[in-house]
């Protein structure tokens, strides 16, 4: 599987207006080819760990992810589970150097 994590414009309330607008928020996408699915998870728009901990609570399997702080989850006590770094974001780190 893959995950990976992107900004959406979503429109929300303002809680100090009331009025509607719209913000960059983050959203989670999640893509299994051997399966043919592919899953995306808006919550509040948080990046937070504990999002990802509760969305990916009984995953096994692999998994390839950027250099993101939270996907540490996978390497700790996670047994059932090989988290791959993505090549493509290292690519990006030695075309930025």
């Amino acid at each position: 599987m893959f995950c990976d994590g992107t900004t959406e414009l979503v429109r929300i309330k303002n809680k100090e207006t009331g009025k509607m607008e719209y913000k960059k928020q983050y959203i989670w996408g999640s893509k299994n080819p051997a399966l043919k699915v592919a899953y995306y998870l808006y919550d509040r728009g948080s990046r937070s760990m504990a999002v990802a901990e509760n969305h990916f609570k009984d995953f096994f399997g692999n998994i390839t992810t950027d250099g993101y702080n939270v996907y540490k989850l996978f390497d700790r006590h996670r047994k059932g589970v090989t988290r791959y770094g993505c090549m493509a974001h290292v690519r990006r780190k030695f075309v930025d150097a």
